[in-house]
């Protein structure tokens, strides 16, 4: 921007020139040096000073709104991870419980194996599907300690842990409204759609700067001169200059660079369109997302209180022999299905309202507006 500023200030300059040549040089029979000092103001440049002025704000204006979306995306990155590791402890505690479950179940059955009650393959077969559960506690185990891992790397965070409950109470207080309004508005805040019209706006200037090369330059120039190569006279002469100039390039290549400047800015009017086109994706996947991710939550919570119920009646029913044991063993696995079902669930409800909250209503709103964060957890460790 200053740069451009001083394009229309005048340009000074100053040569110093000394030659060695032989006395019957016809050419230079004066002084042997010469300095002059120069002024020059451009008068008229065919809007070209002005283009440059624009472009300059135009790059400066691009320059913010790349550092608004890098912004935007690390934020999206961090509410995703910070969404993975509670769904994953979710889930971790949900095969914790089952854990506990089959390890009474495993007891229990071993218990009738010795007194003769039921046999072995009841006993193996409860002990493998322990295995089965410990073996998908490890793996959620493994999935949140690899995303607190992200989030210290990212964040610089070294003491976050993520909670205990369900994950659920860690949405933010966005209501979802009108598709419509809310992709109107992700539109409007967007930082990667306001980038590409600003880079619009650059090829516009880029453009009109292209035009004006096209034009000759006005100037008006002062110099003043110390010496001469044609007479020998060391008397300082000044002298007033007023002159056109043009430059058109090798082969008139500045009308090139005219139809150069036009296929970008085409280029970068349609980039304004597949951002916006981005934007409206991703905000109606989102509510998709949410919508179906509140749904599945509602009929889990019922799928488990079924489950539960069937595991006792299996239970009851297996002790009065009318009921074969690998019933247990499913009705415990159905259970812990639930659990992480409904866990997985609230971990995308959880994603997908931060990641409308951040797109919709902006990063610098979102961050600002305090009623976004749980009340109870803002000043714990668990907050984003």
């Amino acid at each position: 921007m200053d740069a451009a500023r001083r394009q229309f200030f005048p340009n000074p300059s100053i040569s110093f020139e000394r030659v060695e040549t032989s006395e019957r040089d016809s050419v230079y029979r004066g002084n042997d040096q010469i300095t002059v000092a120069r002024l020059q103001q451009s008068l008229w440049t065919g809007g070209r000073l002005r283009g440059g002025l624009a472009r300059a704000r135009s790059s400066q204006a691009l320059a913010r709104a790349e550092i608004d979306a890098l912004r935007l995306q690390l934020a999206l990155q961090v509410a995703g991870l910070w969404a993975e590791a509670h769904a994953a402890q979710a889930v971790a505690d949900a095969y914790l419980q089952s854990r506990d479950v089959h390890e009474r179940l495993r007891a229990m059955v071993e218990r009738r194996v010795a007194g003769g009650a039921s046999a072995e393959a009841d006993a193996e077969l409860a002990r493998a599907r322990l295995q089965q559960v410990e073996a998908d506690l490890a793996g959620a185990i493994a999935r949140r300690d690899a995303a607190l891992e992200r989030i210290r790397t990212v964040t610089k965070v070294t003491d976050f842990a993520p909670g205990t409950e369900l994950v659920g109470r860690y949405r933010t207080a966005f209501t979802p409204t009108d598709p419509d309004f809310l992709v109107a508005s992700a539109i409007e805040n967007s930082p990667f759609v306001e980038r590409a019209r600003l880079q619009v706006e650059l090829s516009q200037a880029d453009v009109r700067v292209a035009r004006a090369a096209l034009s000759p330059e006005i100037f008006l120039r002062a110099e003043s001169q110390r010496g001469s190569f044609e007479a020998n006279d060391e008397t300082t002469r000044n002298r007033l200059v007023l002159g056109v100039t043009s430059t058109l390039g090798p082969g008139l290549s500045v009308l090139a660079g005219v139809d150069e400047a036009r296929a970008r800015l085409e280029a970068a009017q349609e980039e304004v369109a597949t951002e916006e086109m981005n934007t409206t994706e991703q905000v109606r996947s989102d509510l998709v997302l949410l919508n179906s991710a509140q749904a599945r939550q509602e009929l889990l919570a019922l799928s488990r209180r079924s489950a539960d119920a069937v595991l006792g009646s299996s239970e009851r029913l297996f002790v009065a022999g009318r009921r074969p044991w690998q019933d247990i063993m499913n009705a415990a696995r159905d259970v812990a299905q639930a659990d992480a079902q409904a866990a997985e669930a609230a971990g995308t409800d959880l994603v997908a309202g931060w990641r409308l909250a951040l797109v919709v209503q902006g990063l610098t709103s979102v961050l600002a507006n305090t009623s976004s964060l749980p009340a109870e957890n803002q000043n714990s460790r668990e907050s984003p």
